[in-house]
């Protein structure tokens, strides 16, 4: 039986996390045994298995708001993403699918980035099947672009309250170079991939070293581009230094994230704290602690849109660097919220030069979506879709707690 949640509800129980955070659970238990949430619901029993279901959402729990929300934040990666193929009314999804090759690829085997880089150091290792490659290597490219989106396009962080306004960066044409070699990398070949391995920054910073620090009239071409990929090969071989893998800190002993911190645009400082731990190896499903850290939260919506892969999960026997197994919560079916993201008529049918600024109203997020799951009760309140920021929708079954919770957000289930 589906039950509505009227506005007051929507307000107390959206992007709360009781399934992860006592401190969540404490104050959704205080307003259901007040009557403050669900007061049209008064069957004891209906309101038991609605409480059983609702406290075990281990993710904040999602609203249309916080959905149209979250959107927002993945249209600046989403504009990357689009110039890794030509122009196309797929979706991204289907897309990227088309342009996978993995001829580069080992047959049989599948990497996982642990930290940034495009050489084997960076990754880890597993036995799988084409379809793990491509499903790893979508997701891989997509975290690049979650990284590195201000790097990117020149769009920025939401303002922190104790700091200056964030302003829009020139994008960097080293890390347009950056996610095209790692697009090729992890099996995916198109034209536009190939123009951004093409056009390596570093050899034209090199040659304005060189021109700045020595009198190269006496040089002829070969032996000045023998100079420059000397320096370019230094470049690398600084940057291949191994990093220290350290693990994001998904809970915190406070209360955590304000509640308008949990969806939308990412603040500043969240931004800075958590870019660096944004590789699939450390989106795991973390231990129950008191507070919600903006780490989980980035996690949270990863898995909401593109879900769990459950992988094959075979350690290679001997890879660059010891691989521990495929973190669990990579391993087992979750709630996602599948999100294709369409292109917009006007998006640029080519993609930019490094360092080009995208014209305004590249890729206008399209969205359709569905979800479905076990852990997240999802609500609506019974407002009509133009009062989307109050929406929310709540399925109660009654077979008890164990009972599966769907959401519905507004939008036709598959």
């Amino acid at each position: 039986m589906t039950h509505s949640a009227d506005n007051k509800t929507v307000k107390l129980v959206e992007l709360r996390a009781p399934g992860f955070s006592p401190e969540d659970r404490s104050i959704l238990k205080k307003y259901f045994r007040d009557s403050d949430i669900f007061s049209a619901i008064r069957d004891r029993t209906s309101r038991q298995i609605l409480w059983e279901n609702l406290k075990k959402a281990k993710n904040p729990i999602p609203s249309l708001y916080s959905l149209f929300e979250d959107l927002k934040y993945l249209k600046a990666p989403a504009k990357i993403m689009r110039q890794l193929f030509p122009k196309s009314r797929h979706s991204t999804y289907e897309a990227m699918n088309r342009i996978f090759k993995s001829r580069n690829l080992e047959s049989n085997t599948y990497f996982i980035q642990h930290s940034e880089g495009t050489s084997d150091e960076f990754f880890w290792k597993y036995h799988g099947t084409r379809l793990d490659q491509f499903e790893f290597g979508y997701r891989t490219v997509w975290l690049h672009a979650w990284r590195h989106w201000t790097e990117h396009v020149p769009e920025c962080p939401r303002k922190e309250d104790d700091e200056d306004t964030p302003l829009p960066q020139e994008p960097n044409p080293r890390k347009w170079y950056e996610i095209g070699v790692l697009a090729r990398r992890s099996g995916f070949e198109s034209d536009e991939i190939q123009r951004l391995v093409s056009l390596n920054p570093d050899r034209e910073v090199a040659r304005k070293h060189l021109e700045r620090a020595c009198d190269l009239s006496e040089s002829n071409t070969s032996e000045i581009e023998s100079y420059i990929t000397q320096i370019c090969s230094i470049y690398e071989e600084i940057r291949a230094r191994p990093s220290v893998l350290t693990e994001p800190h998904c809970s915190v002993t406070e209360c955590g994230e304000a509640l308008e911190r949990r969806c939308g645009r990412v603040f500043s400082k969240a931004y800075k704290d958590d870019r660096k731990h944004l590789f699939l190896g450390n989106l795991y499903n973390p231990d129950e602690s008191t507070g919600v850290s903006s780490f989980f939260i980035r996690a949270s919506v990863f898995y909401a849109f593109f879900g769990s892969y459950i992988g094959s999960n075979q350690k290679d026997t001997s890879p660059p660097q010891a691989a521990p197994s495929v973190p669990q919560r990579l391993l087992e079916p979750t709630q996602a919220l599948e999100a294709e993201i369409l292109d917009d008529p006007g998006l640029a049918s080519n993609p930019p030069e490094a360092g080009q600024s995208q014209p305004n109203n590249v890729c206008t997020d399209l969205i359709t979506a569905t979800s479905h799951g076990t852990e997240v009760v999802a609500l609506a309140a019974n407002e009509p879709l133009s009062e989307a920021s109050n929406t929310l929708m709540v399925e109660i079954s009654d077979t008890g707690a164990e009972s599966t919770s769907d959401i519905e957000m507004g939008v036709s289930k598959k």
